[in-house]
Parts: C-alpha cells; structure tokens; sequence
C-alpha cells in the first residue's frame, strides 16, 4: 500500500462544488422573489400613505382632493364614487372605504 497524503481527490472537490453552486442558485432565486414582494410592499405602503396625506389636505383645505382615482371631499369622507379597491400584482389590495379609512389587506 502506498503512502498517501492526507487530502481530498479532486473529485470530491468537484462534487463539494457543484453542490455549493446549486444552494447558490436556489438561494439567489429565493432572494430576488423576496426583493421583489418587498418593493411591492413599500410601494403598497407609500400609496396608502399618500392616500391619507391626500385626506388631510382636504380637510385641512376644506375642499376636495383626489390622489389617483380616489377621492376626498372637504370633510374628509369620499363621495359617491370616490371609493374603492385598487389590487397589486401580489394579490395585496389597497382599500378606501366610503368612510375615508385607508386599509390594507
């Protein structure tokens, strides 16, 4: 039996790196959907926030105020038709009750 060195092959090296870049793959895959629901996310998030800036602008004003198709009245409420729902590509919905509250589901 020959002296052999204490090491690895260089086929068990391959297979230990074939092996990281397929977790690789997968995690990098993983990150970009999660990037990508978190810019949905705070997109959802800055439209409701406008939303509300939009509301008190009305009252603060005492006229109407619409920020994209949703609109306030001078009170604060929405008028007939000033409400609604308006549904993101990831299944979240931004709502505006007839009342003037903002909601996310």
């Amino acid at each position: 039996m020959g002296d052999r060195g204490k090491g690895y092959t260089l086929v068990e090296l391959l297979v230990v790196l074939s092996l990281c870049s397929v977790l690789a793959v997968f995690s990098l895959s993983a990150l970009n959907a999660l990037s990508k629901n978190i810019k949905q996310d705070t997109a959802i998030r800055l439209t409701a926030s406008a939303l509300r800036f939009t509301q008190s602008c009305a009252i603060a004003r005492n006229e109407s105020c619409a920020y994209d198709r949703f609109i306030f009245a001078k009170t604060g409420f929405t008028p007939p038709g000033g409400n609604g729902t308006k549904i993101y590509p990831n299944g979240k919905k931004l709502v505006l009750s007839s009342y003037g509250r903002v909601r996310i589901e």
